[in-house]
């Protein structure tokens, strides 16, 4: 295990500097855990001396946990437009205009 500082180490696995805010917010708050709603998965990280610190590993794990793939993926919300639409479709059969 290597601790780097936590953007280094995100830019070792991605190629992109995080801004300041967005690991923080991955550290701290995490991100919503799709396949279990309600929780959240955080980046791991230790503390020292005043320093965050994490693993390239512990970086990959973040990415994969917070990733879904597409058959994971949650059911499209149904919005009051997709709604309209659905009638509006199953009007035009009923009165023979489709």
């Amino acid at each position: 295990m290597k601790l780097l500082t936590v953007p280094k180490a995100i830019e070792n696995v991605t190629g992109i500097r995080p801004p300041d805010g967005t690991w923080r917010r991955w550290v701290m708050t995490g991100l919503a855990n799709r396949s279990s709603p309600g929780s959240r998965i955080r980046l791991r990280v230790l503390k020292y001396g005043g320093r965050v610190l994490t693993d390239e590993s512990w970086v990959r794990e973040f990415f994969a946990a917070t990733s879904v793939s597409a058959d994971q993926a949650p059911e499209p919300a149904i919005t009051n437009d997709s709604r309209i639409v659905a009638a509006a479709n199953y009007l035009n059969v009923e009165l023979g205009e489709g």
